[in-house]
């Protein structure tokens, strides 16, 4: 049994590895909901804002945020994050998927509203261009219909160089190899030097629509410019490679992908953990799943064939009088040095169950048989 090689399982609640770098979740994007979310705040009435199944931008089935316009306020729909803290020494990226439908007389309005850490609205903030403006937005326009774009901007100090990649991009207009060049333009920003640390709650939404105009938005992100960010490419068309912010280098990853799914199969795997002798995924940590599968060649239902060895009962207690545990059970000892196995132990488990069924039965038939003696 020790031997025996066994195969886990493992569904994750609410992860993608899309996210995996993102500053901000959105595990509480679930799809037939309306308003307000825990992460996320309304910019106009609940009956505005809901969330919906769509073909999302890498062409796979993806909860949406649906901003939709009812004519009732200037607000038409959207949301503000909760607040990210963010280091003002350093440089990050904030990007939204966008995408319009309808006549759109109206403006779509992304970027982000700053607070110190005490939570006091801070005005005005400085444009890359040394401008200042009450409200921070990466951009303000009107979006073509019906297909996505992705909108890029970031927040820098005023020491670190102009990013690069800043813009709002029609991936159609390019390919992995070939990346397109942004159809229109935004705006970054500069950290104040005041602030050691602000909090950043990201904004997407509709300014004084018409009713029936709708902004869809799908995978927000923020993250910190560090190197293991994605690159313009992994934005652009799903590519988990964490590579960085140069487009034409878009970084190697020992992960391959195929949709949304990736594997490695170089080596093992380690969490938290470097000891990973023996073991394909070694986690130091907690592991919540729905489900945990394991493959197994071996079940005791040989415990019911006619020569299967039962000890009595007389000798399961001299074993257990002698070794503090059941026959065929790991000791105490034994599980705190070398760990419990999962498949291992449920099949020990069931064995054991299936023995004390054969007692039960054993003893019903010694009652029966006085019973029917006395009477």
């Amino acid at each position: 049994m020790k031997n025996k090689l066994f195969f886990i399982v493992i569904t994750v609640l609410g992860y993608s590895s899309i996210y995996a770098q993102n500053l901000i979740q959105i595990d509480d994007w679930v799809a037939g909901t309306s308003g307000r979310t825990d992460s996320f705040q309304n910019q106009g009435t609940d009956s505005q804002n809901s969330r919906i199944n769509m073909v999302g931008p890498y062409g796979d089935n993806t909860v949406v945020w649906q901003a939709l316009a009812d004519g009732s306020s200037s607000f038409n729909g959207g949301f503000s994050a909760n607040g990210v803290i963010m280091d003002t020494d350093k440089a990050y990226r904030i990007s939204f998927w966008i995408q319009s439908q309808g006549d759109m007389n109206c403006t779509n309005y992304t970027g982000f509203t700053p607070y110190d850490t005490s939570g006091n609205l801070i005005q005005p903030f400085e444009t890359e261009n040394g401008n200042q403006v009450s409200w921070p937005y990466h951009s303000s326009l009107n979006m073509p219909n019906n297909k996505w774009f992705l909108v890029i901007g970031h927040i820098r100090p005023n020491a670190n160089p102009d990013l690069g990649i800043s813009g709002i991009y029609d991936p159609l207009e390019g390919t992995t190899t070939s990346l397109p060049s942004p159809t229109f333009e935004t705006t970054d920003f500069i950290f104040p030097s005041n602030y050691a640390q602000i909090s950043t709650r990201i904004r997407a939404f509709m300014w004084a629509c018409g009713a029936g105009e709708t902004m869809l938005i799908a995978m927000p992100r923020v993250e910190e410019i560090n190197g293991q960010e994605l690159s313009l490419a992994g934005l652009l068309y799903g590519q988990e490679d964490g590579g960085g912010t140069d487009p034409v280098n878009p970084g190697s990853t020992v992960w391959t992908t195929d949709g949304q799914n990736i594997n490695y199969s170089l080596g093992n795997v380690g969490i938290g953990t470097n000891a990973l002798v023996d073991f394909k995924l070694a986690i130091d940590g907690n592991v919540r799943a729905r489900e945990i599968k394991v493959d197994t060649e071996i079940w005791p239902d040989y415990v019911f064939n006619k020569n299967y060895e039962l000890l009595t009962l007389e000798e399961v207690r001299k074993f257990i009088e002698i070794n503090g545990h059941l026959p065929n059970i790991p000791s105490a000892s034994e599980i705190k040095s070398n760990g419990l196995e999962l498949g291992e132990m449920n099949t020990l488990l069931m064995e054991k169950i299936e023995e004390l069924t054969l007692y039960i039965l054993e003893q019903d038939k010694r009652i029966k048989t006085l019973e029917l003696n006395r009477n």
